[in-house]
């Protein structure tokens, strides 16, 4: 009965504003949908009502194979409340933690003589030595030009985080989407410039100990883009998909692993609303990109693949509403035991939601695609005369 409530809730201000005040105490121990065998799941990271502000969410599976999100959240974009915090989900028990706070207001970077006033984007990554790496927007005058990229990192699973360190210390900088692995000790962090002429690049690093031993920048150029995702097609090619601030397409680049030197970005057929997307390799070669399908608003929030990594199908609607609404900022991975887990900003920003979904859920959905795709372009038969 209460994921009934839950679901309707979803779907109506009106009725989610009332409640919330009953039923948000449960809300993180419960699903909200489930498919058969448990091949497609929903649940909520932070239900609404707990802060006004959820947004910018990541996700990763830890060692120990719970996940871990982190997100900011506060009163509304860039206010002195707003806070950095982490929640881990129990894959057996299926439930989130309550939030714990990782960053907030007035922290102090190692070596930065001015406090962090504001928070923005998460990013995590867990290392090969299973260190947890948190890369995150810090402000220190409390506006977006003022972002540089800070870190922190855990030796326990988020349990507990290092001091704030700096990856990127000038203004107009911030993080979005994951880090991709290069190698042993070695991944790349996808970044963008966010004034003037807008512009993504990555940053790779060495790492033993929880330490960056050593870091190197690659520009992607070409028309403005800003919040790249990055997958790896081959051992010879990684792609990054690119967020479009000009909204009219989606973009991506390319380059060769063992050089790092991308491509200008090129335009994909996708509209893009200058809104977040994220990508993932499946285990069988292809690319999945989680998208808003239009390109006026956030709305719906989409799922497409691509067999070659540059032409992409649309197979699902995670979200869509015809009385509007927003749903934005994904985050996706595959997980150790081959299935999905995403998660994204819910509804205007005022909640978290995760999604879970199997390959075998996936390869329905491709099928069907590709079925009435056949059907297409199957020829007529006239009528016998």
């Amino acid at each position: 009965m209460l994921s009934i409530l839950m679901e309707r809730a979803i779907n109506s201000h009106g009725m989610l504003a009332r409640l919330s005040l009953i039923v948000v105490p449960f809300l993180l121990a419960q699903p909200i949908r489930a498919g058969a065998q448990t091949d497609y799941e929903e649940n909520l990271v932070i239900a609404p009502g707990r802060f006004p502000v959820n947004h910018g969410s990541s996700i990763v599976e830890l060692s120990d194979h719970h996940l871990l999100c982190c997100w900011y959240a506060g009163s509304e974009e860039c206010a002195p409340d707003i806070k950095i915090f982490s929640n881990r989900y129990d894959q057996s028990v299926k439930t989130w933690s309550a939030p714990a706070i990782v960053a907030a207001h007035n922290e102090r970077a190692e070596g930065r003589w001015m406090r962090t006033k504001t928070f923005g984007n998460c990013a995590l990554f867990v290392d090969d030595e299973n260190v947890v790496w948190l890369f995150y927007a810090a402000m220190p005058m409390g506006g977006w030009s003022s972002a540089r990229v800070d870190y922190k990192t855990s030796k326990d699973n988020g349990q507990t985080w290092s001091q704030a360190k700096t990856l990127v210390g000038t203004f107009c900088n911030l993080p979005r989407n994951k880090p991709l692995r290069l190698g042993p000790g070695k991944f790349t962090v996808p970044l963008y410039k966010n004034f003037g002429h807008k512009y993504s690049y990555t940053c790779t690093l060495t790492v033993s100990g929880g330490e960056i031993r050593s870091k190197t920048f690659e520009r992607i150029d070409g028309p403005e883009n800003t919040q790249p995702t990055l997958v790896q097609r081959s051992e010879k090619e990684l792609v990054a998909y690119l967020r479009d601030p000009t909204w009219e397409s989606l973009m991506f680049s390319h380059c060769d692993p063992a050089q790092l030197k991308w491509s200008n970005a090129e335009r994909l057929q996708l509209p893009n609303p200058n809104a977040a997307i994220d990508a993932v390799q499946t285990n069988d070669g292809q690319t999945l990109l989680v998208y808003n399908d239009s390109k006026k608003g956030r709305n719906p929030l989409s799922l497409a693949y691509s067999e070659n990594g540059r032409d992409f199908k649309k197979i699902w609607d995670f979200e869509y509403s015809p009385s509007g609404g927003s749903f934005s900022y994904p985050a996706i991975i595959r997980a150790a035991d081959g299935s999905y887990h995403l998660t994204y900003s819910h509804e205007r920003r005022s909640a978290i939601k995760h999604v879970h979904f199997s390959q075998a859920w996936l390869n329905e959905k491709i099928a069907a695609v590709q079925g009435r795709d056949a059907a297409l372009r199957r020829p007529t038969v006239s009528a016998a005369r």
